[in-house]
């Protein structure tokens, strides 16, 4: 990648009509012409996870926007407000685009699906609990039900504040968003299928989604698809501890090491990364998760089924296997075709 590195400033500032290049023979890259960034930060259950939340949406904001240069104006940041907690609000609030309601978040994609073309970029990150409908309901009967994979996953979701405005508003009972088992509230939630609705008429070149939420894993079967890299902080049958939005941005930020030596680090490394400081972290706080284990997934390979890095369906190296893809998306800003 010298080469690469140089070419002139003049080729980073391409006209808009050149799509693609090539760097030597047997390397093709193509930039994407416009990206743009959703952040979520959805339900938390006391004022410490508020810090917690904002501390990682204004993260990824400065990541983007300093290290790898987006325009503040394409990033729509969607963010849950308590006037209550408001001295534990760790981000400039001037950067929230919206209250993070189903319905705002819902009109945001639909206006991105309206400018987003075939050439762009869009990632997208959710910082919340999440909850899964059928963990809850096996569990409370004495099941372990770690068995479903891909596209048996569970109804998956992560929560907002109730607001009122949504037909799908519904009675919900949460231990993992800190309620007991006798206890029901009111809350917004934000299901794998609707958040694959949301989504399936923005036809970017590529779409990656980063989710922290607890059972995140169970995203992927209706989030998975041809041009989408699904990055989840679980599997489906998990709950999500460790820090993996932290981890994430770290990787994003340099922490990543180049593991193939090839001089740049891609989305793929990231993930790697990030992967194995979530184990560590599970190593060393097993408490922390209540002595579970917790494993990140990646699906790009559009076939419904999340793999671990340490999966033998894990190949960066082969084609249509899980790793390929984000093994070629350097920066955030392109990719090897």
């Amino acid at each position: 990648m010298v080469l690469l590195q140089d070419q002139p400033q003049g080729l980073m500032a391409r006209n808009v009509s050149e799509k693609s290049f090539s760097v030597n023979p047997n390397l093709k890259i193509q930039y994407y012409d416009k990206r743009y960034a959703v952040i979520i930060v959805g339900y938390f259950k006391d004022s410490q996870h508020y810090k917690w939340f904002t501390t990682d949406a204004q993260r990824q904001y400065d990541i983007l926007t300093k290290k790898y240069n987006f325009s503040d104006n394409d990033i729509y940041m969607l963010v849950t407000q308590k006037k209550e907690w408001a001295d534990n609000l760790s981000m400039n609030p001037a950067i929230i685009y919206y209250n993070a309601t189903k319905t705002n978040i819902s009109m945001v994609f639909s206006h991105l699906a309206s400018v987003i073309d075939e050439d762009d970029l869009l990632y997208i990150v959710v910082i919340d609990h999440g909850g899964d409908t059928h963990h809850l309901f096996f569990t409370r009967l004495g099941f372990d039900i770690d068995f479903r994979q891909g596209i048996f996953a569970y109804d998956t979701y992560f929560a907002l504040e109730k607001t009122g405005n949504s037909s799908k508003d519904a009675l919900i009972s949460h231990q993992y968003l800190g309620k007991n088992n006798s206890q029901s509230e009111n809350y917004d939630r934000i299901f794998d299928h609707e958040l694959n609705e949301y989504t399936k008429n923005i036809h970017a070149r590529r779409i990656i989604f980063a989710l922290q939420p607890c059972f995140s894993g169970g995203f992927i079967n209706d989030l998975s698809g041809i041009n989408h890299v699904v990055l989840t902080a679980s599997t489906e049958a998990q709950q999500a501890n460790a820090p993996f939005i932290g981890y994430f941005s770290s990787g994003l930020n340099g922490s990543a090491n180049d593991r193939n030596h090839d001089g740049r680090i891609s989305l793929g490394e990231i993930y790697e990364y990030t992967a194995d400081m979530v184990y560590k972290w599970i190593q060393n706080n097993p408490e922390g998760n209540g002595n579970r284990s917790q494993y990140p997934l990646i699906d790009d390979n559009g076939d419904k089924i999340g793999h671990h890095n340490d999966d033998f369906g894990y190949r960066p190296d082969a084609q249509n296997k899980d790793g390929y893809v984000a093994a070629r998306i350097y920066d955030l800003s392109y990719e090897e075709i």
